[in-house]
This record gives C-alpha cells, sequence and structure tokens, in this order.
C-alpha cells in the first residue's frame, strides 16, 4: 500500500480505525493568537473540556457482522484523496458513501438518504477532508485552482445535518481544531491568506444568520490534539481470504481504498484517541504524524477485518494488539 499523506492539503485521511467514542474528559490546547509558531513544540495554554460524546461502535470485541459496520454512518471523501474502488469497499462494510467536490450536494444527499430511509437513517457522519490550514473544511477534485471545490464552516455543518437528523459529525482534517475558532466558527473569511486557501468555484457554505451552535442537537468531533491527519491507500488483497469472501471482493487485488488514522483508531478503541466536542486552537500544525504509525495503524486495520470475518460469535473475536 501506499502512503497518501503528502497528497491532501490541510487534511487528509490516511489511516483508519473507529471505536467507541464515550464519555470522555478531554484535554483541548488552546493558544492565544502568536502564542506558539507553526510546528513548534512550545506546550501551549491547557483547557480541560469534559466532553459527553455518545459511542458510534461498541468496544471492538462487540462490534457487529463485517457487513454491518458502517449501519446508519455516511463518510463522505474528497474526491482528490480516494481512489476508484474506495466506494465498493465502504458499501461493502455497511457505509453510506458520498464522495463530491460540493458540499451542498453532500449535504442535500445526507437529508435525502434520511428521509427516504428512516428505518436506517445516518446517525453519525464521518468527513475525510482538506481543512485548510484550519480556515475552512473543504472538498476539492483536485488542487488546481479552477477545480471543483467547496468550503463549509462548522455551524453550517450543525445547521444542515439537524435537519437531516444526523446527530454527530467526526472530522478526519487536518488542523481541524483551528475550524472551530468563534470568528469563523459559523461564517468562513472569504479572504483568509492562505496557499491551502484556494478559489470556491462550489462556493461557501454558511450557518444562518442567528444560528446558535449551542442550541445544536448536532455534535461535531475532532481530535483533541490539533494534528495533521494521515491517509493510507491500502488494498483488499491484504485480507485474509475469508475476509475477502464476506466482502465479496474477490481476490481483491483489483480493490484499493483509502483510510485515515483517526478512523482506525475509533473503530479499535485505540485507548490513546482523545476526542472532543468543544474548545478551538489558533496555532498550526504543519508536520505529518510518522509514516511508522499510520503503517502500524493499517495493519491493526487489517487484523480486525479478519478477526471479524473469523468470528463465529460475538464472543470469540481475537482482538488485534493495542500496539499495533
Amino acid at each position: 500500500m501506499r502512503d497518501a499523506a503528502a497528497r491532501g492539503s490541510g487534511a487528509g485521511p490516511g489511516r483508519f480505525r473507529l471505536g467507541p467514542l464515550a464519555f470522555l474528559a478531554l484535554t483541548v490546547a488552546l493558544a492565544p493568537p502568536g502564542a506558539r509558531a507553526a510546528g513548534k513544540s512550545q506546550a501551549p495554554t491547557a483547557v480541560v473540556v469534559t466532553t459527553a460524546v455518545d459511542r458510534v461502535w461498541p468496544s471492538p470485541n462487540r462490534l457487529p457482522p463485517l457487513g454491518s459496520i458502517g449501519e446508519r454512518v455516511a463518510v463522505v471523501f474528497s474526491p482528490d484523496f480516494s481512489v476508484p474502488t474506495n466506494r465498493l469497499f465502504y458499501e461493502r462494510l455497511g457505509f453510506l458513501y458520498l464522495e463530491d467536490a460540493s458540499w451542498e450536494r453532500v449535504l442535500a444527499s445526507v437529508e435525502a438518504f434520511n428521509a427516504a430511509n428512516p428505518s436506517r437513517a445516518v446517525e453519525t457522519l464521518i468527513v475525510a477532508s482538506h481543512g485548510a490550514h484550519g480556515n475552512g473544511l473543504k472538498l476539492q477534485a483536485n488542487e488546481r485552482p479552477d477545480a471543483a471545490r467547496s468550503y463549509v464552516s462548522i455551524g453550517a455543518l450543525q445547521e444542515r445535518l439537524a435537519r437531516a437528523g444526523v446527530r454527530r459529525c467526526v472530522l478526519a482534517a487536518c488542523n481541524a481544531g483551528r475550524l472551530f475558532r468563534p470568528e469563523i466558527y459559523n461564517a468562513l473569511d472569504r479572504n483568509a491568506r492562505d496557499p491551502l486557501f484556494l478559489p470556491a468555484t462550489l462556493g461557501f457554505l454558511d450557518a444562518s444568520p442567528g444560528f446558535d451552535p449551542k442550541r445544536s442537537s448536532v455534535v461535531i468531533i475532532r481530535r483533541a490534539d490539533n494534528l495533521k491527519e494521515n491517509t493510507t491507500e491500502g488494498t483488499a488483497a491484504d485480507l485474509s481470504p475469508a475476509a475477502r469472501r464476506a466482502l465479496g471482493l474477490g481476490d481483491g487485488r483489483a480493490v484499493r481504498f483509502v483510510v485515515t488514522d483517526l478512523f482506525v483508531q475509533m473503530l479499535a478503541g485505540d485507548p490513546s484517541l482523545r476526542l472532543t466536542s468543544g474548545g478551538y486552537v489558533t496555532d498550526m500544525m504543519l508536520e505529518n504524524p510518522s509514516n511508522a504509525r499510520s503503517e502500524r495503524l493499517y495493519r491493526r486495520f487489517v487484523r480486525l477485518v479478519d478477526a471479524l470475518a473469523g468470528r463465529k460469535s460475538d464472543s470469540d473475536l481475537t482482538l488485534p494488539g493495542a500496539s499495533g
């Protein structure tokens, strides 16, 4: 497989682990403007935020059958993070898969799906997209200035997802903590001066005037640590024969897919993962997490999928090692 971390700008999917999001007391790094230079290691001012976050999945030993992992969960991929068979892989795991450069079309699709399918309506949206250095959640076809591209604010996400009946949204995006800054929470700064803040050829989505995020029923979840998000491209040929049979993927050589570190950590219930729905950061992280860590997470994902395929009952799942 090929690590795709360098492919994205400002945020990108990578090694993916999805696991239970429980009630957690999380430390969120808050730094006043200019307090920490990008990429520096000085400790920012810390604030403890206790955030109640419902679980997306149960603990790894109580996960549903392989083809039902994505039940009531939608994944959104920026097109330039994806590969041609990404949709096939995620749909075989039971996810609603959305890949588009238009936030308007993505959110309209979630709303339409939930209206047409109330018995299996999406409750959780997982977004694998760019953070544009924390200046806006970005979907794009590619990095050309004239490419199809759109941005959405966190407040607009809350407002639109509430209309669709979604309960929570998990962001796998670089510098996601900066997207929660009060000055851009509801309405993005169209004049942000940043090389990753490219022309919004498909427009911006902001919250309606007067929208109050404190009254929203939708929880927006991110890493408590402000990081870049690695993505890894894998192949179904890495899975066991039993897993490929269960997912109907043949020998797997023609099926490639992309996972983010965050997705994998959540699915596997990684105890080192810290999540929050509160606070914001002003500092910017420019360095990627290590590719070696992403490789370990990818191998954990493969082992977990293989273990689920080989499980004969809910109690005999052999869990992959926590250290990868």
